[in-house]
């Protein structure tokens, strides 16, 4: 008798079995050969009805989960801790370590874990908060400066007093900035999911779409204008609660990965031809446009990363293990005022994490390091890590304090302090 009929409270009558289907008897042939009421053929039938229970909970599972992954819904608590439907563990929003010392005097604490996303993260001073840029959402975490020593054993209670949801993002995190009262961040766009700019300041936030990818993001300085590019560059004016955008020709099939301004007017662009372009944001074309043939290996070098040093020099991390610094009065002649030994990465142009702070440069290896020279091209030391660093930034850049680092590797930020 099988278990559907009893639980139905029918009878059990040797020789025969009740279909639940049917709702009827039918009498077992035990010898009649490919009977569909052999008892081997209702054998069969138990296993392939129990294995399309466990197809069908598995398919309701994998749709729940969907469903969470669209909406993401935060739970603030006392405990300070973001909870996510699927995909990781809870996030601490700080995990303190003890300070542990490595090489050269360098110490180390863990700050914060985001559960293995790829991130990125901008730093405002002035009001001690920290923006994040995960896979999926935007987040402020205020920062307590009532611990002077970053070292010491204290809750994670007393480092973080709130966390507050900024913006969902339809695809991953391609870059964050801040400065001047504004936070920028860009989402790359995925499949049918469209590239986003977020806008956030004093008189509110505002999330826009845009056609093609974006890769990253520049504040002018001390301006209230900042520039998106990726396959396209966008160029916004925000004057208030309001803001324009222009969108301006690129030269050349190219994607921008990287950029930074000079000073007020002129903007260089990293792209992954390996040409460097500089924009004067006054016109609607690009002002100097140069490929660069620096790789190792003597081929055109696609670039990851570009960072202002002043208003005529600048630092290009490329592929092919190329990292140099240029005069832009002088680009064309192809020649590096300096360049960086032992810069580790050939081919992943996702490895573009880099922080300029007082004549320190930190760039990210694909090695999963962090490495520091001095910017006349003096190695200082090596910084290692257990992930591929996302993000870095010196996070009291503004006050002259250069012996303190910040890095977003795997979701976990980490506080780096060493004698330079």
């Amino acid at each position: 008798m099988s278990d559907a009929a009893l639980q139905n409270g029918q009878r059990d009558i040797p020789g025969f079995y009740y279909d639940q289907t049917r709702k009827r008897y039918f009498k077992v042939a035990h010898t009649a050969s490919g009977g569909q009421y052999t008892a081997s053929s209702i054998a069969k039938r138990h296993k392939s009805e129990k294995a399309a229970e466990r197809a069908a909970e598995l398919s309701l599972t994998k749709a729940k989960n969907a469903a969470s992954r669209r909406h993401l819904h935060f739970e603030l608590g006392n405990d300070m801790i973001l909870k996510r439907s699927i995909g990781c563990q809870p996030m601490h929003s700080m995990e303190r370590l003890f300070a542990h010392h490595l090489h050269r005097d360098v110490k180390r604490s863990r700050l914060m874990n985001t559960a293995g996303y790829r991130t990125k993260f901008a730093y405002n001073a002035e009001s001690s908060e920290l923006y994040v840029a995960a896979s999926r959402f935007i987040e402020a975490h205020s920062m307590n400066e009532a611990a002077e020593d970053m070292y010491s054993a204290i809750s994670q209670d007393a480092m973080i007093r709130r966390m507050m949801p900024i913006a969902p993002l339809r695809s991953a995190a391609s870059s964050l900035t801040f400065s001047a009262g504004t936070l920028v961040g860009t989402s790359v766009g995925e499949g049918h999911r469209p590239a986003e700019v977020i806008i956030k300041n004093a008189y509110g936030g505002k999330i826009a779409t845009v056609d093609g990818t974006l890769w990253c993001s520049a504040v002018r300085p001390g301006s209230n204008h900042f520039a998106a590019g990726g396959s396209t560059l966008l160029l916004y004016d925000i004057a208030g609660a309001h803001d324009t955008r222009h969108e301006v020709n690129v030269k050349g099939k190219t994607d921008i990965m990287s950029m930074d301004f000079l000073d007020a007017n002129i903007l260089a662009l990293g792209c992954r031809n390996g040409s460097l372009q500089l924009h004067d944001i006054r016109t609607k074309s690009p002002t100097t446009s140069v490929r660069f043939h620096h790789g190792l290996r003597g081929q055109p070098s696609a670039i990851a990363s570009v960072r202002s040093i002043g208003p005529q020099s600048l630092v290009i991390a490329g592929l092919q293990h190329s990292l140099n610094t240029y005069d832009i009065r002088f680009l064309r002649s192809n020649g590096s005022l300096v360049s960086f030994h032992d810069h580790r990465n050939d081919y992943d142009l996702s490895v573009n994490a880099m922080a300029i702070c007082n004549q320190i440069l930190a760039v990210a290896q694909e090695n999963n390091d962090i490495k520091l020279w001095k910017l006349d091209g003096e190695n200082l030391t090596t910084l290692t890590t257990e992930h591929l660093v996302d993000d870095l930034s010196f996070p009291n850049s503004s006050a002259g304090q250069h012996d303190t680092l910040w890095s977003m590797s795997y979701g976990r930020l980490e506080q780096w302090h060493f004698d330079a």
